[in-house]
């Protein structure tokens, strides 16, 4: 390939600032310029003279990468050259530049605000991003340092499907994953109540594997997992749930057994 193929030569990268913030609203800084993200994608693709190219257009805001990425890219056509646009806010450019230490980073200090104003109490769950809950359930399971490395390669940097709850909420899991994997994502307790799935608002068996773009609806209620679930679950995180659900029923088991004898 020559330099003709290359359609990212020139680019332009906006980060955003939204007014108002100080260290009293600095917790909701995150969230505050992503409608304005938006905006200024709806101005760029209507300047004057630049003709947008619809199939550039990616939306990492609202579909993240696995690594937390987020930004607006887009692509635009001037004089026969091709401009890329990126646009995102302060806060998601200093964790595309720095990795998520930098959002831990702004989280820590967030705490020790918070920490101050509540006493000295710590907050629970301050470091509750996905993938990390992910390698932690992993390191609970004996497995071998190369079944770990090849989990890691499958289920977070592999390819992913995004799919949405009657909520709104987005789901972010490894492609392949079925409706068992995204009821116990949802919640544990979500997954071991299920009797049911919905997708687009109509009935499937709970081994349909899903599809970018899929609105699930669990039903929940008397249902229990069985032993044949295991085969439907893709992902580790599934699978490790359901094993310390039948270990713990057959513990019960025993137990009752053993009392029984006793009596």
């Amino acid at each position: 390939e020559n330099l003709d193929h290359i359609t990212d030569l020139v680019a332009l990268r906006v980060i955003l600032t939204p007014g108002g913030i100080d260290e009293k609203t600095k917790e909701a800084a995150a969230d505050s310029g992503v409608w304005l993200c938006y905006h200024v994608l709806g101005l760029v693709q209507h300047l004057p003279g630049f003709q947008p190219m619809p199939t550039k257009v990616k939306d990492y805001i609202s579909f993240p990468k696995p690594n937390g990425y987020q930004s607006l890219h887009t692509a635009l056509m001037y004089q026969g050259q091709s401009v890329e646009v990126q646009i995102r806010t302060s806060y998601m450019h200093q964790v595309a530049e720095y990795g998520m230490a930098s959002h831990f980073a702004y989280k820590d200090e967030m705490k020790r605000n918070n920490n101050q104003q509540n006493g000295g109490k710590s907050g629970q769950g301050l470091y509750n991003t996905p993938w990390l809950s992910s390698i932690k359930e992993w390191q609970q399971d004996t497995v071998c340092s190369r079944d770990f490395v090849d989990c890691v390669r499958r289920e977070l940097l592999g390819r992913r499907v995004f799919v949405f709850l009657r909520n709104g909420k987005i789901l972010n899991l490894a492609r392949g994953a079925t409706a068992v994997d995204a009821a116990f994502q949802i919640h544990t307790e979500v997954g071991l109540q299920m009797h049911g799935v919905e997708i687009n608002g109509k009935p499937v068996p709970i081994s349909y594997k899903l599809k970018n773009g899929d609105v699930v609806s669990i039903l929940t209620g008397e249902g229990r997992p069985t032993t044949e679930w295991m085969r439907f679950a893709k992902s580790r995180s599934t699978r490790s749930k359901l094993r310390a659900y039948f270990r713990s029923k057959q513990h019960d088991s025993v137990r009752r057994s053993v009392s029984g004898e006793g009596a």
